[in-house]
């Protein structure tokens, strides 16, 4: 489970780093390109841009972490969370250039560039978490669950996690006062209830 959490939290983070990646290349596209309509990108405060942009951009996403490294997450969860952040960035992003008296943008040219950075951002989450799930699927990034029970309702618990692979979850067993029919015969039997904590607290079991 450790090694599971531990793998999450880089991938949230490579996942914050790609965001920032997408965010300067943003501005460096306006600024390279964009002189000639967007007069306020000047080369005199460039740099303040970077430094605000990022830092504003630092703290929301720490507000709303990424969420695509979750074994059940929707498509349009993370869109709206990339939709939420992005919100939150423009507004904390205005109001910090306004304290400067650097305000980057006319109203509808800040529309465009977090319309596009919401876009890019939007694919790069997406195709993030299509490779995730695709490792997934090969046996990487793995979380191994032991059933306590083996009632209809865990037999209902069961099949919700297996229906699709690629949410990372292996099944180890199950723990019930006797041996139950309603798992597949490939799932083993581990023992009765009272051997749980014994169970996990063996070494070769600090995954579950």
């Amino acid at each position: 489970m450790r090694q599971v959490s531990q793998t999450n939290k880089v991938i949230k983070w490579l996942v914050t780093l790609l965001d920032l990646v997408v965010l300067n290349i943003l501005i460096y596209l306006f600024d390279s390109y964009g002189s000639s309509w967007l007069p306020e990108w000047s080369g005199s405060n460039i740099r303040d841009i970077y430094m605000v942009y990022n830092l504003c951009y630092l703290f929301c996403i720490t507000l709303n972490p990424p969420i695509l490294q979750m074994n059940k997450v929707r498509p349009d969860e993370i869109v709206r969370r990339v939709f939420t952040t992005v919100f939150c960035f423009a507004l904390l992003a205005e109001i910090a250039t306004g304290f400067i008296n650097q305000s980057l943008l006319n109203l509808e040219i800040n529309i465009v560039f977090f319309l596009i950075l919401c876009i890019c951002l939007w694919g790069s989450r997406l195709a993030s978490r299509w490779a995730v799930k695709r490792a997934r699927k090969m046996g990487r990034n793995v979380q191994s669950v032991v059933f306590v029970g083996a009632s209809s309702n865990m037999m209902d618990l069961y099949q919700e996690m297996m229906s699709d692979p690629s949410c990372g979850y292996r099944i180890k067993g199950y723990f019930d006062d006797t041996p139950s029919s309603l798992f597949p015969t490939d799932i083993p039997y581990l023992g009765e209830i009272d051997q749980i904590i014994p169970y996990l607290d063996s070494p070769e079991n600090e995954s579950v």
